[in-house]
């Protein structure tokens, strides 16, 4: 058996293996809703149900491509070859870049039940955007408003989940308004 197909059997073992595992944790907050049929557990069973059908056809898919052409159905990639005593070099910005891409979503945790999501998610996307290179400006303030306003009309309006809207003074009031103004 080839490395791919091992990494490939091994990948599709770990992703099923944690839907089990969070599909068992549902079990935990299975109430009852009035509002919704399906109780308190039934959209995270959805989300990991469709996570292990798309798992399962992803290795569908790959052991039938294996089978008929003996390679993974994308190449691998190619890195350049480097002598041997060449020194590798990191430089100050992927470090920090890799740093904040490390530390942003800490922060955006920790600042979310403080500040509210109203105000912290857009500021978040465009600058995690903007930290992964993505410097037109046109592209950033586009992507995040799609990105926010599908996560507003999903959870608020779809799911009926409300959001987080701070407990810092100022930030309250603010989230507060704006939800008014969505309402």
């Amino acid at each position: 058996m080839s490395k791919y197909m091992k990494m490939t059997l091994l990948e599709a073992f770990l992703w099923l293996s944690f839907c089990a595992l969070a599909y068992a944790g549902t079990y935990r907050f299975d109430d009852s809703f009035s509002d919704f049929r399906y109780g308190a557990a039934g959209w995270p069973r959805g989300v990991i149900i469709l996570i292990a059908v798309f798992t399962l056809t992803l290795l569908v898919t790959s052991l039938v491509s294996y089978r008929r052409n003996g390679m993974p159905t994308a190449p691998e990639p190619v890195s350049p070859a480097l002598p041997e005593d060449a020194p590798v070099q990191e430089t100050i910005g992927s470090i920090s870049r890799l740093l904040g891409s490390f530390l942003m979503p800490l922060v955006y945790i920790f600042l979310l039940s403080r500040t509210g999501f109203y105000l912290t998610t857009p500021v978040f996307i465009a600058g995690y955007m903007y930290l992964l290179g993505e410097r037109r400006l046109v592209h950033l303030v586009g992507t995040t408003l799609l990105i926010f306003v599908l996560c507003i009309l999903i959870f608020t309006v779809l799911l009926f989940v409300p959001l987080p809207i701070g407990n810092w003074s100022g930030f309250y009031e603010i989230n507060n308004a704006f939800l008014s103004l969505i309402k």
